[in-house]
């Protein structure tokens, strides 16, 4: 069993609301089912795969991470996705290694497996801010966003000084929705709590110059480009700002 948000009506489209600890929950049966993702509150069942990679005993689970960070940086996922797998079986209990495994399957599209790892999380730790955030990952990769604003929202109940990246995928699902102002504000939250992530600053320049605030659009994106430069699209957005700023 799991629970949704119910969603409004707005814009021609079905969206979350602004509040949703005031909206009411549909109970939905036999979730399970059909979404591959179950609820993070419940219990492991006996049958969530066990870990079956083996790793040398002189390699520390620290070592198979950061073999797995270099990996990545070289664009290597396959191999990432074998050492970070590597350093959650050795301590299952670390956040960092959970979420770098869950984040590796989700990317690759293997979500019974990341799903997985959220059980096996869940049955060890009990409900936290992380598991709810990466299953919002999870449910938002699946486009079933109302699922994921749920989660988000209850991973920001457990830690809302924490939830740069809840507040960064709730504004997203509002852009998919068109509820800028909306999303603004949740970009807003999360370059408080992140203000060196290129992406967050992007999406936060992109809210400001749809809402028509073009001086701060442009701030935004310069910031991006200063911790990224060449971000994808950044530049070109900027240009879009100079020359609202100039009519």
């Amino acid at each position: 069993m799991s629970s949704i948000i119910l969603i409004q009506e707005s814009d021609g489209g079905r969206v979350p609301g602004r509040n949703w600890r005031r909206l009411a929950v549909i109970v939905l049966l036999g979730l399970v089912s059909t979404v591959h993702c179950p609820d993070i509150s419940a219990p492991m069942p006996p049958s969530c795969p066990q870990a079956t990679l083996t790793s040398p005993v002189d390699v520390s689970s620290e070592e198979h991470y950061q073999r797995a960070l270099k990996l990545v940086a070289r664009a290597d996922e396959s191999g990432a996705r074998v050492e970070f797998r590597r350093a959650w079986e050795q301590d299952p209990g670390e956040d960092k290694y959970v979420q770098g495994l869950t984040m590796c399957y989700i990317h690759h599209q293997e979500f019974d497996q990341a799903a997985a790892v959220l059980k096996d999380n869940v049955a060890r730790r009990g409900p936290t801010s992380l598991g709810y955030t990466l299953q919002g990952e999870l449910f938002f990769v699946e486009k079933q966003y109302a699922l994921a604003y749920e989660s988000l929202g209850r991973a920001l109940e457990l830690s809302r000084n924490q939830g740069y990246r809840a507040h960064e995928l709730i504004g997203l699902i509002y852009i998919e929705y068109r509820r800028y102002k909306e999303a603004l504000e949740e970009f807003g939250m999360a370059a408080e709590q992140e203000p060196n992530s290129a992406q967050v600053r992007y999406y936060h320049g992109r809210m400001y110059y749809q809402n028509g605030n073009h001086i701060q659009a442009r701030d935004e994106f310069t910031a991006c480009l200063k911790l990224q430069p060449g971000y994808p699209r950044a530049l070109e957005n900027l240009g879009l700002c100079f020359e609202a700023l100039q009519d």
